[in-house]
């Protein structure tokens, strides 16, 4: 079995790292692989340090012929059986090379996030055509999302995975970094400055828990993307300019994680949520809206907390009986452990070969 992985984000987000820990896995199954990914993006940066097979090709434009005719020849190459997309874009021009060049491989697509496919021809053909075999969705969420628009035979459900091992022991680097006292309670959100992280109701939870409840806290986000000045503006309306940190992208995030004290998750849309199995390795109990494929997750008042989307009061309450009641907390704290068992990188890598697998034979 010889794979070919696509990808053509240039950031590091989830699905990303999601493509890192198949490759990891799979190569301990002894699958041949190559990962097609941009120059400069941070994957093929990772792909050269830590010797992944790649080569590096960049898109121009949606439907790029010239990236398609050169991924023919990639893939003829290689002589891949399978190609699995890990974006929209990759999807597209996988299908373009299959369609228009006669590519002889099974196609496989992840879809990651949690909203409906778009109601045009373009869509219809992109996920509906003979040429793609199955389409992996990372949460029963999504797959039921998708049921509106596909065939349930063409779907298959494997969820993201974690490594645990990765995480090290707390070691004060936020609170020295930014000189945090040591009773001050953090609550973070870890996550893409993007819309669909509504970091907006992230704001409006921190103004309720400062105003109304006076929690002695430091607020921080770790993430980097497009809403970086609209969230700040929005923190100087609110007049929160000394309660809540912005990072910006952080390299340590292994390190610094299992310091924070509540993970504070406010998405509006969620395919599943990586983020929070990590917090739920580090100890690091969960509060977060009810997003896509959450609640497969987060089960209230068992392994987090949840309340609805962009509902800041009760997200805020939610963070309160955390505080104020250690036994739950710590109740939550072991049950979402036993949790990540479920959610390895092993596992997501396994039923991922069982799919390759089926498509195949």
């Amino acid at each position: 079995m010889k794979v070919i992985h696509i990808s053509t984000a240039k950031s590091w987000r989830g699905g990303e790292q999601q493509l890192a820990y198949l490759y990891e896995e799979l190569q301990l199954q002894n699958i041949e692989q190559l990962i097609i990914c941009p120059a400069e993006s941070a994957l093929s940066k990772t792909c050269a340090a830590k010797n992944y097979r790649h080569e590096n090709l960049t898109k121009q434009w949606s439907f790029d012929f010239f990236y398609a005719a050169k991924l023919f020849a990639i893939a003829t190459k290689f002589q891949a059986i399978i190609i699995h997309t890990h974006d929209a874009h990759a999807h597209t021009l996988a299908l373009m090379v299959k369609t228009f060049f006669g590519l002889k491989v099974k196609l496989i697509v992840s879809r990651r996030v949690d909203f409906p496919v778009e109601n045009n021809i373009l869509s219809s053909w992109k996920y509906n055509s003979p040429h793609v075999s199955k389409i992996i969705c990372v949460s029963e969420a999504i797959k039921n999302i998708m049921l509106k628009s596909v065939p349930e035979n063409k779907l298959a459900v494997a969820h993201s995975g974690i490594d645990c091992e990765k995480f090290k022991a707390p070691s004060n680097v936020l609170r020295n970094e930014f000189n945090i006292a040591a009773h001050t309670l953090i609550i973070a959100n870890v996550a893409a400055l993007a819309p669909h992280k509504d970091y907006f109701t992230f704001l409006n939870t921190v103004k309720i828990l400062k105003e109304t409840h006076a929690l002695h806290a430091k607020y921080f986000i770790v993430g980097d993307g497009e809403l970086k000045q609209p969230i700040e503006n929005k923190i100087t309306e609110l007049q929160l300019q000394n309660d809540i940190i912005l990072t910006g992208f952080r390299n340590d995030i292994t390190h610094v994680f299992a310091e924070i004290d509540i993970l504070l998750f406010t998405s509006e849309t969620e395919g599943l949520g990586t983020t929070m199995l990590d917090a739920f390795c580090c100890g690091v109990p969960v509060v977060a809206t009810r997003a896509g494929g959450v609640a497969e997750l987060v089960i209230h008042e068992k392994t987090g907390m949840l309340a609805e989307i962009k509902d800041a009061k009760k997200l805020a309450e939610n963070v309160m009986q955390l505080v104020n009641n250690s036994a739950l907390k710590q109740q939550i704290i072991t049950e979402a452990k036993l949790k990540t068992k479920q959610f390895s990188k092993g596992a997501m890598a396994k039923k991922t070969l069982e799919i390759y697998k089926q498509v195949i034979h």
